[in-house]
């Protein structure tokens, strides 16, 4: 007969290598719900700078 430990070592580790894996996929949060309502509306919506920058170097469109 054969030892098994081979095969039991590389099950465990594909258990782990797929528990390690896993274990980083999550949805995604709201900034409500990450940082609270207060700090949510303190935050800035990322909106367009005031002026293109083709425009601020004299460019056209």
């Amino acid at each position: 007969m054969r030892p098994r430990g081979r095969g039991r070592a590389a099950g465990v580790l594909a258990a782990v290598l797929a528990a390690a894996l896993l274990a980083g996929c999550a949805q995604s949060v709201d900034p409500i719900e990450r940082l609270g309502k207060k700090a949510a509306q303190r935050v800035r919506p990322h909106g367009p700078a005031a002026e293109p920058p083709y425009r601020r170097w004299g460019l056209t469109a």
